[in-house]
């Protein structure tokens, strides 16, 4: 009697063991405990020569609490320059970390070995940023794709969990050069369409400074990031609702043409 009570006892723990089995398995087909790791930004725009940087970022899934990262990136090293990588917060912020920022390979275009462990008894189960990568834009334009590989994020047992991994990409732009700026009196031959010009020596008016080439434009834009709007604009057709009033030689400007025409201001 004794022996089939214990065998009975057996089999309702293994029917459970098979049940927990069941249920962990379907949590993880569901994508509830899939971790997740991609960059942020996911996508930017950044200018040739300019400093920006990438962030990857580790979402925890309950009930998952990590204790370890790695990852290696690759960039296309025509466009972009690593700089340097540093520790996010997403383990340092309430634990003992080791940190390691892998290695650096602009000719290659990747980085390497980025790894983070705890020291001790301490997890984190919060989203945060494991590594901030800095780059240098070159000076051509085009769009770079930044992908992650062999990424693994490790619980307290130093076992892999599940993870989806996403990439992003960088598209560097390059400033058009404006003509030179003309001094007072001085000519120069604009085009049919859109031409990128440089302002006049001294602030005038939109009207003063285009009169030589009046009812030969429709349109006349420029942006400057520090002033609200950013973007100003004139059109002679409608200037009720223009809000570009004068044009000075710190400015560049897009102005669209009906005609090839010789823009003099005025000296």
């Amino acid at each position: 009697m004794k022996k089939h009570t214990h065998l009975g006892k057996v089999i309702v723990l293994f029917m459970a063991l098979c049940l927990l089995g069941t249920l962990f398995l379907a949590g993880s087909m569901s994508g509830e405990t899939v971790t997740s790791v991609g960059l942020s930004p996911s996508s930017q725009t950044v200018s040739a020569g300019s400093t920006f940087t990438v962030d990857i970022v580790v979402d925890p899934q309950v009930p998952i609490a990590i204790a370890g990262v790695q990852a290696n990136m690759s960039f296309d090293h025509e466009l972009l320059s690593a700089n340097s990588v540093t520790e996010g917060t997403l383990l340092s912020s309430s634990c003992t970390t080791f940190f390691m920022p892998g290695t650096k390979d602009n000719t290659a275009g990747t980085i390497t070995g980025m790894a983070c462990a705890v020291l001790g008894n301490c997890t984190a189960s919060s989203p945060g940023t494991f590594a901030r990568i800095t780059f240098t834009a070159k000076t051509s334009g085009g769009t770079s794709q930044i992908s992650l590989s062999n990424v693994k994020v490790l619980d307290t047992d130093v076992t892999a969990v599940p993870i989806s991994v996403t990439g992003g990409s960088v598209t560097v732009q390059v400033e058009p050069t404006p003509t030179p700026t003309p001094g007072p009196g001085i000519s120069i031959t604009i085009s049919e369409g859109w031409n990128f010009i440089a302002g006049p020596d001294r602030t005038m008016s939109v009207t003063d400074a285009l009169a030589s080439i009046s009812g030969k434009y429709l349109w006349i834009t420029t942006c400057d990031p520090s002033e609200s709007p950013a973007y100003k604009t004139y059109v002679p057709s409608n200037t009720s609702d223009s809000n570009l009033t004068q044009m000075d030689r710190l400015h560049g400007y897009w102005i669209f043409m009906t005609q090839g025409e010789i823009l003099t201001y005025p000296e």
